[in-house]
């Protein structure tokens, strides 16, 4: 994937512009804001994948780009969600046409996740969704090469899960990290003690 960066640097500057606004989309509050940042991920992505010959990936964005010009006004007007019910067939057909095995697979599902997540007007359900795509890309990155988008894609993760974690309700927020945290031993019992007994 290194030799990517300097065999083609002009794909590589691409693709570190789709970079920088894959990792800082997650950072904003505003709905439209978000939505702007992510046309950057659309252009600068669907020219890097074009140049590296990743088609499927270039058309994947191309559509992307197409679905945030659409869900800008979608808020105030809900006529344009048309337009995601369309590209849900031309994520199929566009996969078909550029077909490459995996790469295709798994750009396709990623397509899916963000389409379905502009849809929505809630911010929450948004962040959920976009960060649901964030694993099939990371996989249909590794697969053509492309190391901007792994390292975007890592980094958009972290982010975006510590915004999430942020944007839940207090009782949500609470019991995700009391599942995700090991539970406290008090002095003088251990945990099999605790297991056994139960809570105090």
């Amino acid at each position: 994937m290194t030799a990517t960066l300097i065999e083609q640097p002009f794909a590589a500057i691409w693709g570190i512009l789709g970079m920088l606004c894959l990792v800082t989309w997650p950072l904003f509050r505003s709905r439209r804001t978000m939505l702007l940042v992510q046309l950057g991920i659309g252009v600068g992505f669907g020219v890097h994948y074009a140049l590296l010959g990743a088609w499927t990936g270039a058309l994947m964005n191309a559509l992307s780009a197409i679905q945030v010009l659409a869900a800008i006004p979608i808020e105030r007007r809900p006529k344009y969600r048309w337009i995601y019910y369309a590209i849900i067939p031309a994520i199929a057909l566009a996969s078909a046409y550029t077909w490459n095995g995996s790469p295709s697979v798994f750009a396709a599902l990623a397509m899916l996740c963000l389409t379905i997540g502009r849809m929505q007007s809630n911010v929450l359900r948004l962040r959920i969704l976009l960060l649901a795509a964030v694993p099939f890309w990371f996989t249909h990155d590794i697969l053509v090469g492309s190391l901007p988008a792994v390292v975007a894609d890592m980094a958009t993760f972290a982010t975006g899960a510590a915004m999430l974690l942020r944007d839940l309700p207090p009782p949500w927020r609470a019991r995700l990290l009391q599942c995700v945290s090991p539970p406290l031993v008090t002095p003088g019992r251990s945990a099999g003690s605790i297991m056994r007994a139960g809570p105090a």
